[in-house]
């Protein structure tokens, strides 16, 4: 006989791993990582199964882009960081890659230890190599000249 509740249990497990999802709430913003100006800027980042998106919350403009984990490890500060790179549809040729990575982004995910609290993330876009920081509360605290 079929034990059902067992069948449930492991269905239960297998959707609560495939399901993460990351909410992160963003208060100020610069363009610089160290010594800048941090202006108040409140977002609200969102990672869940490989989608990163951000939602201004001041005009209610949305970025949206598929993701896939690329990189993890520690920085020189002993500060977890997690790289999250644009996914590249399996179909895609060699020489279409630079026309859909445009204006595309590369995620990097800083926390103050492995998976615990998110201090900011920066946004490089990948053709023109521009950086942004947002910064949580805590990391605004250290790091930044609120404006």
């Amino acid at each position: 006989m079929i034990n059902f509740k067992y069948i449930y249990f492991l269905l239960f497990i297998c959707i609560s791993f495939n399901s993460f999802s990351q909410v992160i709430n963003i208060e100020y913003t610069s363009n610089s990582l160290t010594g800048g100006a941090c202006i108040g800027e409140r977002h609200k980042i969102t990672l869940s199964q490989n989608t990163y998106s951000r939602l201004d919350l001041f005009d209610y403009t949305t970025i949206e882009e598929n993701v896939e984990l690329t990189n993890t490890g520690y920085d020189d500060a002993g500060l977890y960081f997690e790289i999250w790179s644009p996914k590249i549809p399996d179909n895609l040729n060699r020489n279409n890659v630079n026309k859909y990575t445009k204006g595309r982004r590369i995620i990097k995910i800083y926390y103050l230890s492995r998976r615990t609290d998110v201090m900011n993330i920066t946004e490089v876009l990948i053709d023109t190599k521009q950086k942004r920081y947002f910064f949580t509360e805590l990391a605004s605290e250290i790091l930044c000249e609120k404006y």
